[in-house]
């Protein structure tokens, strides 16, 4: 937490680093060179972390719908 420079920060921004932090590392995106700071870019990250995996889970899901339907034909 001194790290980052949350250590004597409201308890609203220790929560939004916290869970940004395990979004980040339970999604994979990694922790690059450019990462969110404020707060504002850490609800941001969250929200399109989290939207990037629904619609990659549903298309990935369509996918293999289309590949079942195939097998069936033969």
């Amino acid at each position: 937490m001194h790290k980052y420079g949350i250590a004597d920060a409201e308890w609203e921004i220790k929560y939004i680093s916290a869970f940004y932090f395990s979004v980040t590392t339970m999604i994979t995106v990694g922790y690059g060179d450019i990462n969110a700071n404020t707060r504002t870019e850490m609800i941001f990250a969250v929200f399109a972390m989290v939207l990037a995996s629904a619609i990659f889970g549903y298309s990935m899901s369509s996918f293999m719908q289309i590949i079942e339907g195939e097998d069936e034909k033969i």
